[in-house]
């Protein structure tokens, strides 16, 4: 198969190649032999400027790969923050949650990534943290995997800050619905554990201080839950003596009607005496 000049010409970053085929006329939405188009490859190529180039002539920025991944997908799982930038400027309502092939989204790439910047620009555009892939993992699952790198803890602590639950278990199951899935295997906690067999000395530093946060946040559940499960039984014993009182009230109210029957009934009687 010949390979495609201008997608070609963005991956290796030749600005002016990529201009001069424009002006050429060559289709700034075709793909090469991979699937993939120009921008996908603009961004891979790290070239903030020629990806201005292809949008500002006319670049689908919601194109997708063959493996349903968009430019948000490359830019996430690469850390480019700049490209990702670019690509919310250039687009009304950017895709970030679009889902590719395996159920992933570009927020779970960049949590791989252990890109706090990047995490932290998709939540910002309003990135679905709850989401999981076709294994049942989520994005603080994705982060946990690589607790070895820099940056690992900061990610994890945005995003449970955000509102991950960090006791979402992945799956031992792979299914394409959520409903298929068996949520029995590891927590992010554990899975950092496992993979701190594999670990360096200094990659296990960062896994640790990811283990901290992710305590610090089992401790807050833990927390919440005891308040929910406290106010449950607040409202529990709240209720019961509610009801002790009605039914005080109401066997009261008989013994005075009973009373006050016997009472109608003895006069009854004397009057007619």
């Amino acid at each position: 198969m010949a390979r495609a000049p201008l997608p070609d010409a963005c991956f290796l970053g030749d600005i002016d190649r990529v201009r001069e085929l424009l002006e050429e006329g060559h289709d700034v939405r075709t793909t090469d032999e991979f699937g993939w188009t120009p921008l996908h490859r603009a961004v891979e190529s790290g070239k903030v400027p020629i990806l201005k180039l292809l949008i500002d002539n006319g670049a689908d920025c919601d194109a997708l790969t063959p493996a349903q991944s968009t430019a948000f997908h490359i830019a996430a799982l690469h850390g480019d923050c700049e490209m990702a930038k670019v690509l919310i400027d250039a687009d009304e309502t950017p895709n970030v949650n679009e889902e590719n092939v395996n159920g992933s989204t570009p927020i779970m790439g960049a949590s791989f990534n252990c890109n706090p910047r990047m995490v932290k620009i998709l939540l910002e555009q309003k990135a679905n943290i709850i989401e999981t892939d076709e294994d049942g993992w989520n994005c603080l699952h994705f982060a946990a995997w690589n607790a070895s790198k820099e940056g690992a803890a900061q990610v994890a602590d945005l995003l449970l800050e955000a509102g991950v639950d960090v006791t979402v278990q992945i799956s031992v199951r792979h299914c394409e619905e959520d409903s298929g899935l068996i949520r029995t295997g590891g927590t992010a906690t554990e899975i950092v554990k496992r993979r701190m067999s594999l670990m360096t000395e200094p990659e296990k530093e960062n896994a640790r201080a990811m283990q901290a946060v992710l305590r610090k946040w089992e401790d807050v559940y833990a927390q919440k839950q005891a308040k929910v499960a406290s106010e449950k039984q607040q409202k529990k014993n709240f209720d019961a003596a509610v009801s002790n009182t009605q039914r005080r009230t109401s066997l009261a109210g008989r013994r005075k009607a009973s009373l006050e029957a016997a009472g109608a009934a003895a006069m009854k009687e004397s009057k007619g005496k």
